[in-house]
């Protein structure tokens, strides 16, 4: 256990992760559902949209799983 004293750190790591998660599981849900080539044209601007969102929030997922993965038990 390397994190004595950094407990409550881990478990706000692990719990933004969790969510992340969950938010990640909703922009890919949404992405299946709105795509790029649909008729109409509000559901393609948000298909187009969603690509440079989802990269940048695969960015920050894995810098956040990076500092999970720095609490060893």
């Amino acid at each position: 256990m390397n994190y004595s004293g950094h407990e409550v750190l881990r478990k706000d790591v692990a719990l933004l992760v969790e969510k992340m998660d969950m938010f990640y599981i909703q922009l890919f849900e949404f992405e299946r559902k709105y795509l790029y080539d649909s008729d109409e044209l509000t559901e393609r601007l948000a298909a187009q949209l969603m690509k440079p969102i989802k990269k940048k929030i695969q960015e920050i997922y894995q810098q956040v799983i990076l500092l999970k993965s720095a609490f060893k038990d």
